[in-house]
């Protein structure tokens, strides 16, 4: 021990409180006498020895806890570890290209003993329980933005948007790939080009020989996709609006047509001349048709659907899907049952989400990328909508659809959220209120720029853009010069 053994624990006593027995001369006599006084240096010593052993102690327990804070945290722990603060993930073993919106442990069903999900990242991460609001349900961009085309080349900073001046000026880019000169501030403004618009997604489900809930009649379809025309839309498959990726010649406007449940007024195959094809009555055959007849419209459609039965069938149902696949539409995932989500456990609802997601992978080699709520009703748990996992295998979702309500945000518009994307009934009465809204107020509208790799915004929108979202891409912001001719009563205007 520090301290030195022949000092008695009563001795220690006295010592501490400076009783120490000492004889010390008196100041008058000489003589000694038989008065107590503290004795200083043997306390200054015994104090001395404490301070030191409460030292060695401090020192030791900071050893001890810097030890254990280096100690090598377990694979399994470290899996899916993320900071809502950043978009870094560790731990992943999945293949680059099936990281993104994976989900983690905390957010997939168990799987089996040892086995770690991909990371979830922090784009794609549900938000939990809570009200179905868009409001309650915000997160930041979900998928990967769309990448420039071409090779990758070294990009000056960013334009300052007080200063649209100094902007790079965009190349037009055509649907047929050939690059026209730039476009002018002024060009822009007369195209009302505006990327932080809406987009509309119309939501449709029967299509027949009459107009009533959930069905349009084939005559008011086909006028539907003449209104769109005419009012300088053109088809983007929905994938492509979750993404980012819209490619639209400059001063269209995006727009996505999406049908539910699979049925089969959609899609029906006939054969024509030995060669398979839709019947024109169809969906299908109606969009085909018009296509066809008007170049540059596109003919894109996500259909989401359940399994078995698909369009009226379940022995072709396969060959249905092909069909769509090979002419550039979409499906999309309706559940495996068309279950309403709404009492459904967390398990029960990756069951019917990964569920048919296995079904259509092992059917086409296919993955959904996209989720229909049957009857528009999120479950009580929204933990396994974006992803998750059923039977040892993984699903993801760009995009939460919703039953019906107002055009889309911007895919790079601080207002997108992934949990809830909103769409538009396929009716004359909310047809008419939206569109004639988007014709009216071009802040409200999407209108492309005509480039793949450069987002443009309209300073006089006041409109804001998310970081996150708008990923690598270039931004272009300007001004609108508006002109103001007023009578000066002398026969000039100004300005």
């Amino acid at each position: 021990m520090w301290i030195n053994r022949s000092i008695s624990e009563f001795q220690l006593s006295k010592l501490w409180r400076g009783h120490w027995k000492a004889r010390q001369p008196s100041a008058h006599s000489g003589k000694s006498t038989g008065i107590f006084h503290p004795l200083p240096t043997a306390r200054v010593i015994l104090t001395v020895r404490i301070i030191l052993v409460a030292f060695a102690v401090i020192i030791a327990g900071v050893l001890w806890v810097t030890a254990g804070s280096g100690q090598t945290v377990p694979a399994a722990s470290r899996t899916g570890l993320t900071d809502y603060g950043t978009t870094q993930t560790t731990g992943t073993s999945a293949p680059a290209a099936d990281r993104t919106a994976q989900p983690d442990d905390r957010t997939s069903p168990a799987g089996p003993a040892g086995e770690q999900a991909p990371p979830l990242d922090d784009r794609t991460k549900p938000s939990g329980d809570g009200s179905s609001s868009s409001a309650d349900l915000r997160l930041p961009g979900q998928a990967a933005p769309r990448k420039p085309a071409g090779p990758v080349n070294p990009s000056p900073p960013e334009p300052d948007p007080t200063e649209p001046n100094e902007a790079v000026e965009p190349t037009l880019e055509t649907t047929n790939g050939c690059e026209q000169r730039p476009l002018t501030d002024k060009e822009l403004a007369e195209l009302q080009v505006n990327e932080l618009g809406g987009v509309p997604i119309i939501m449709y489900h029967d299509i027949g020989d009459r107009e009533g809930y959930l069905i349009r009649s084939r005559d008011n379809f086909r006028k539907d996709l003449q209104r769109f025309y005419d009012l300088g839309y053109c088809l983007i498959p929905l994938s492509d609006y979750l993404t980012g990726d819209i490619r639209i010649p400059a001063g269209k406007s995006p727009l996505v047509i999406t049908f539910d449940d699979g049925r089969a007024s959609q899609l029906k195959l006939i054969e024509v001349d030995g060669k398979v094809v839709a019947d024109p009555d169809c969906a299908v055959g109606i969009l085909l048709d018009f296509s066809r007849k008007h170049p540059g419209f596109g003919h894109s459609a996500t259909f989401f659907v359940n399994y078995p039965r698909m369009f009226g069938t379940e022995t072709r149902a396969v060959e249905y899907m092909k069909f769509l696949l090979d002419n550039g539409m979409e499906i999309g995932n309706h559940t495996l049952t068309h279950r309403n989500l709404a009492s459904a456990s967390p398990e029960e609802v990756a069951k019917e989400i990964g569920g048919l997601a296995n079904k259509i992978r092992d059917l086409l080699d296919y993955d959904t990328l996209s989720l229909a709520l049957p009857y528009g009703n999120y479950p009580r748990s929204k933990q396994f909508l974006l992803s998750g996992r059923y039977d040892d295998r993984y699903y993801r979702n760009l995009g939460i659809l919703l039953a019906g309500a107002e055009p889309a945000p911007s895919p790079y518009s601080l207002k997108f959220n992934p949990l809830a994307v909103p769409r538009i009934n396929g009716c004359d009465e909310e047809l008419d209120k939206w569109l004639r809204t988007l014709e009216k107020y071009p802040e409200r509208r999407y209108t492309s720029d005509g480039q793949s790799d450069t987002v443009t915004i309209c300073l006089d929108y006041g409109l804001v853009y998310d970081i996150e979202r708008v990923g690598d891409l270039k931004v272009r912001a300007f001004a609108a010069a508006v002109e103001i001719a007023e009578d000066a009563g002398d026969g000039t205007h100004a300005k």
